[in-house]
């Protein structure tokens, strides 16, 4: 991969990967240059259907909270994207290629249909298999040119896992053969596998077919449920945790680096603290661990972290070191990444567009709109904002973001909205405090 594309912060690649699919209708796809070979490839195959406009929810929210994300395939298909490429085959590749072997594959039968469960690699922070439909089904949309009427997308889904979790819905590989890729990530895993020998999942075949009802155009059925137990590798058991305990207080800079948990595919550096006055840290910004070789292990995108019962925040980096024999291993950034905290006050009436200060950054509100219960607002941040982390009107969470196609505007919508004179709004943006840290870490 070219260097200068590998050094791209993937925040901004995410916010391009919005900005294209938030405006995509046909087959048409343009991919722009800068963008990496492996995510063109992942972005001309999950090529979004023709049966509506997207309305694209920010992943953040699933990947934040850790929940598996609603149904909503046009939503789901776009998280699938953003998942398959935070946590893609390079961290189970590494882990391979190092001796990590898959469990065994399984043959099952879920409501009348034959499946066949591959691929199944299980580790404390991570369970990934592929599933093969071998039953003949005629109506399974698989293309982007089928006409969905009368034809239904067919999912694979884990129930009862309290973690986030990406694909399930069957297509046609180049092979010809109909199969998904499920990938669940999350802190829980770690204590369904405790102490045992299997894993028991319980995996739901549903049918989803488009409707004609305006209020709800997708309908699910359940095909079938079976609880199935997959096989859990010896190095799952262990993971490996390097305690780093360095502590840094710089002006208003607080940041606790607490250690970092290694497993075969993936790892996770938790850190905590805050910027006195603006708010909690929201992990390292650009994180990456270093060998003593040069191998860089680059943090997959501060979104896929997770939230610490401390406060605190456990960010991705993918592959994982865990096979690095090196006595010593660097962790360099350029900063944290901050979770401002800071309420604008909103006016319909207002002239616009608005400029306001954001923490002595730059906001500027383009437009607000309110009709029947809706609110949309449209803004601009410059690149020392990093993303936005989940945005909220009185309190009331967004219910979609979109990103203009060669802008740098964002919407955000709200529902069930009463009008009146002004609101709260509170964008809830997430900050670039730079802080250049570079600090060796014994491996071991």
């Amino acid at each position: 991969m070219d260097k200068n594309k590998d050094k791209r912060n993937f925040l901004d690649e995410e916010k391009e990967i919005e900005k294209l699919l938030s405006e995509f209708e046909s087959e048409n796809i343009k991919i722009p240059d800068e963008l990496d070979e492996r995510l063109n490839t992942k972005l001309k195959e999950l090529k979004p259907k023709k049966y509506k406009k997207w309305a694209i929810t920010s992943v953040a929210s699933i990947l934040i909270i850790g929940v598996s994300y609603a149904f909503v395939p046009s939503f789901r298909t776009f998280a699938d994207t953003m998942f398959r490429y935070i946590f893609g085959d390079i961290g189970i590749e590494n882990a391979v290629n190092n001796g990590y072997k898959a469990s065994d594959a399984q043959y099952i039968n879920i409501g009348g249909y034959d499946i066949i469960i591959q691929n199944i690699y299980i580790d404390e922070q991570r369970i990934n298999f592929e599933a093969i439909m071998e039953t003949k089904v005629d109506d399974m949309i698989i293309s982007d040119n089928d006409d969905i009427d009368n034809k239904s997308y067919y999912e694979l889904y884990v129930d009862s896992v309290d973690a986030a979790m990406s694909g399930g819905i069957f297509n046609k590989d180049e092979d010809g053969n109909l199969k998904t890729t499920v990938n669940i990530v999350g802190g829980n895993i770690e204590k369904l596998l405790e102490g045992k020998n299997t894993l028991s999942l319980k995996l739901k075949l549903l049918k989803e077919s488009a409707a004609y009802d305006e209020d709800n155009d997708w309908k699910y059925d359940t095909l079938g449920i079976k609880n199935v137990k997959l096989e859990i590798p010896n190095q799952a058991i262990k993971t490996k945790n390097i305690k780093i305990d360095e502590k840094i207080n710089d002006g208003d800079l607080t940041l606790n680096i607490d250690k970092l948990k290694l497993s075969p595919t993936m790892m996770y550096l938790n850190t905590s603290g805050q910027v006195k006055n603006i708010g909690e840290l929201n992990g390292l910004d650009n994180a990456k661990i270093i060998s003593e070789d040069g191998e860089i292990y680059k943090s997959s995108l501060e979104l896929s972290g997770m939230g610490l019962e401390n406060g605190g925040w456990s960010q991705t980096i993918i592959p994982s070191a865990y096979y690095d024999k090196g006595k010593k291993l660097k962790l360099k950034a350029d900063g944290v990444l901050v979770n401002a905290n800071k309420k604008i006050e909103l006016k319909i009436d207002d002239k616009y567009p608005k400029k306001i200060d954001y923490f002595g950054k730059e906001v500027i509100i383009k437009d607000v709109k309110y009709s029947k219960g809706h609110l949309t607002v449209k803004y601009t941040t410059d690149s020392s904002i990093s993303y936005d982390g989940g945005s909220e009107l009185d309190g009331n969470s967004a219910i979609s973001t979109s990103y203009e196609v060669g802008s740098k505007i964002s919407g955000i919508e709200f529902e069930n909205v009463e009008k009146k004179d002004s609101y709260a709004l509170d964008l809830r943006l997430v900050l670039k405090y730079s802080y250049p840290i570079n600090i060796e870490i014994e491996n071991r």
